[in-house]
């Protein structure tokens, strides 16, 4: 595969700190846009170019690999918001306090640490 050949997401989603880093990247070509990380995937693993994806995401996916050498170092933060007046409802503080415990269970895999998904790396 032509290493300078990437897959990107759309105009639309040009703030993303993917797309901050990739238009950083000397001498890239893109081959195809798309409007979503799971379309993205799709077309890298049907070989349309290379993409940048979520650690996560693209370590669960069986057709994906991690480039070799060092990886970008990209973040972002998730918000949960709840109103005012919700937040101290038991139902309310229930889930909110269960997604907290979703994302500190899997926080190494959120970092993309290798392995982090029991995938060999």
């Amino acid at each position: 595969m032509d290493v300078k050949r990437w897959v990107a997401y759309t105009d639309a989603l040009a703030h993303t700190p993917e797309m901050r880093w990739l238009r950083e990247q000397p001498d890239v070509t893109l081959s195809m846009r798309c409007d979503s990380m799971r379309a993205i995937a799709a077309a890298v693993a049907a070989g349309v170019g290379q993409g940048v994806l979520p650690c996560f995401m693209a370590d669960a996916h069986p057709g994906l690999r991690r480039r070799p050498g060092r990886q970008p170092q990209l973040s972002r933060d998730i918000w949960l918001l709840v109103h005012r007046g919700a937040r101290r409802q038991p139902r309310v503080k229930a889930v909110t306090d269960w997604l907290g415990e979703c994302f500190s269970a899997d926080a190494a895999r959120f970092r993309g640490e290798p392995g982090a998904d029991g995938r060999a790396t």
